[in-house]
């Protein structure tokens, strides 16, 4: 017996139900991510005209989504940082204060630029914090949802981004192969999905 599909705000069973091959994820505030298979559905209700829509392993989603903005190139956005704070729990004030800043006011600042800084050489900190943050507030919790691969490219990448930051912050010179370039698109696996 097949269930009926109902609105799940009204429950009437006056809907219409549609799974989309590309959905446009703005819902966890970043532009440019588009979810691709068959894990969203939107219910269109014909009596109270609500839409609603699913994402099937949200959380995980979620998780994976940071997972690729912690382990992503240099040239952070504003709305990438705006988006781990929050996954993280923390507000501007207790970012500014892990990073020493004297003003909230900074990271409100940062989260509206398109890129955070010019120099590779200033995220260094940021992202040492950041990636500090995903490890206690992910890959250690009990909620960590993420794939033995997924972990096991963080704590990778974490090791050697330590190495290359202790090299870059005591090395008096400015190399030039560190400048920030334009970061080219990159798919993340999720599931049977992708998200762009």
């Amino acid at each position: 017996m097949v269930a009926m599909n109902r609105c799940p705000v009204c429950g009437s069973s006056d809907v219409a139900k549609e799974i989309p091959e590309a959905y446009r994820y703005t819902e966890a505030g970043l532009s440019g991510v588009t979810l691709i298979g068959r894990g969203v559905s939107v219910t269109r209700c014909r009596e109270c005209r609500i839409v609603t829509t699913v994402v099937q392993d949200e959380q995980q989603l979620l998780q994976a989504i940071g997972l690729s903005l912690v382990l992503g190139p240099p040239g952070m956005t504003g709305e990438e940082l705006r988006f781990l704070r929050s996954m993280y729990g923390m507000t501007q004030a207790e970012l500014a204060a892990a990073l020493g800043l004297p003003r909230r006011e900074t990271v409100a600042d940062w989260e509206r630029k398109d890129r955070i800084f010019k120099r590779v050489v200033d995220e260094v900190f940021l992202r040492l914090i950041l990636l500090s943050r995903f490890r206690d507030e992910v890959i250690d919790s009990d909620h960590c949802i993420l794939v033995e691969d997924q972990v096991r490219a963080y704590r990778d990448h974490a090791r050697s981004f330590v190495e290359r930051a202790e090299d870059l912050l005591h090395d008096n010179r400015r190399p030039a192969p560190l400048r920030i370039r334009h970061r080219p698109r990159k798919k993340i696996w999720f599931s049977d999905s992708v998200v762009v």
